[in-house]
């Protein structure tokens, strides 16, 4: 009877650690994680991620591919004097990526962005959306919601 005891613990350990590994929606503070890495990163040191709050997710697939959309509210701060691409027809700020600039750029990605300044130790909220899609070793953020 202990055997079979011990057994069945066994097994109920295992199957609890395979439901743990595949979570059916990306944890919070893994995305969290992924943002203010990819943040930093993209700005050249340049920003840092303050705050982030998931505000809303959903699954959605997309030509057979798993994805789960995560909308969220998040607050970075300029660890330098920078300039940045925001969106003009979105009031709250957002991003059209994390790039910086010393110096204003030759260019512009699109009408519908301009070049703001981000001084030294200035804040902003703002809201976006971020693409996770499932794969055999667990749910990876796309760089390219567009392409799957």
């Amino acid at each position: 009877m202990k055997v079979y005891n011990e057994i069945s613990f066994g097994a109920l350990i295992i199957l609890f650690l395979s439901l743990v590994s595949c979570s059916n929606i990306p944890e919070e503070s893994t995305v969290s994680a992924d943002f203010r890495s990819e943040i930093y990163h993209k700005s050249n040191k340049g920003i840092k991620l303050i705050d982030f709050k998931k505000t809303n997710g959903f699954e959605q697939k997309v030509f057979g591919q798993e994805g789960y959309i995560i909308e969220y509210e998040a607050e970075v701060e300029s660890l330098k004097d920078r300039m940045v691409f925001v969106s003009r027809t979105n009031r709250k700020r957002y991003f059209k990526d994390f790039k910086t600039y010393d110096k204003t750029p030759n260019y512009v990605p699109s009408l519908d962005y301009e070049l703001l300044r981000f001084p030294k130790n200035e804040t902003v909220r703002f809201v976006g959306s971020l693409v996770y899609v499932k794969t055999e070793n667990g749910w990876r953020k796309k760089d390219n919601p567009f392409v799957f």
